[in-house]
């Protein structure tokens, strides 16, 4: 509990003032591309959405990565979008697209997946109109992140788990990781199962769960159904060993 305690004193105030910012962010996505709120409570949202997040996330509390990434994204792009529009020419209706670009280009340059941010990028708003931008401010973003040597963010929450973990596995940083998306089909090993009671192949870490339209931090204690969608991170030496593995668990068994 110990390693939870620095952001518990960020979590209340937080909590009281701006309630908007805690939870994953889905919320703020909206705001940030409709402009529902002025440029100042924009530039306060993200800047508390930001360190909220950091903080939480540096101190070890459990709790998802992925939408908040996305928030401060949409959020950044927002206030770029509204500034221009002050200050410019440019129409209300562009400032969702700079919201969309951006949180693509957060999630590309965060989690070093630049085809995966795309794509999610263009299921979220429904079209290819705007791919072109957003497949540029991608692979810029990850240009960017590669010229500052930063680490993809899920490898390190995978090294974390694994020291935690007191488990002896090696990374190598040139071999990257990756990331896969598996339907959970009926009758499976893992169907019915909670995360933790599953045992689940070396070098992978469950990150996400889709269920319908709802997005799913898994916990241990989450029970998986059929017709999930699990997000499995994996270490790039260990892909030959986890994809048939992770197949056995989801896929339904014939006899």
């Amino acid at each position: 509990m110990s390693t939870f305690r620095g952001s518990g004193p960020i979590a209340l105030p937080v909590g009281i003032w701006l309630p908007d910012v805690l939870g994953g962010g889905s919320n703020l996505i909206d705001t940030a591309e409709h402009a529902r709120v002025g440029l100042g409570m924009l530039c306060l949202l993200f800047v508390a959405k930001m360190l909220f997040t950091s903080t939480s996330f540096g101190s070890g509390a459990p709790g998802g990565i992925f939408m908040p990434i996305l928030a401060v994204g949409s959020l950044a792009g927002g206030i770029c979008g509204e500034v221009l529009h002050r200050i410019g020419d440019l129409p209300s209706d562009a400032v969702a697209v700079f919201a969309a670009c951006v949180m693509t280009g957060t999630l590309a340059a965060s989690v070093k997946t630049p085809i995966t941010s795309i794509l999610l990028a263009v299921e979220m708003s429904g079209t290819l109109t705007h791919m072109l931008p957003v497949a540029a401010v991608a692979f810029i973003a990850l240009l960017v992140s590669d010229l500052l040597r930063t680490k993809p963010i899920y490898g390190e929450l995978l090294e974390r788990y694994v020291r935690a973990q007191g488990m002896q596995m090696a990374i190598a940083s040139h071999v990257g990781s990756g990331i896969m998306e598996l339907p959970l089909e009926m009758g499976a090993i893992a169907d019915g199962k909670r995360v933790r009671d599953v045992r689940w192949p070396s070098g992978c870490l469950i990150i996400g769960l889709r269920r319908g339209e709802s997005e799913i931090v898994p916990r241990g204690d989450t029970r998986l159904r059929a017709g999930d969608y699990l997000v499995v991170l994996f270490s790039g030496e260990e892909e030959r060993e986890v994809r048939p593995a992770m197949r056995r668990l989801c896929d339904a068994r014939l006899d």
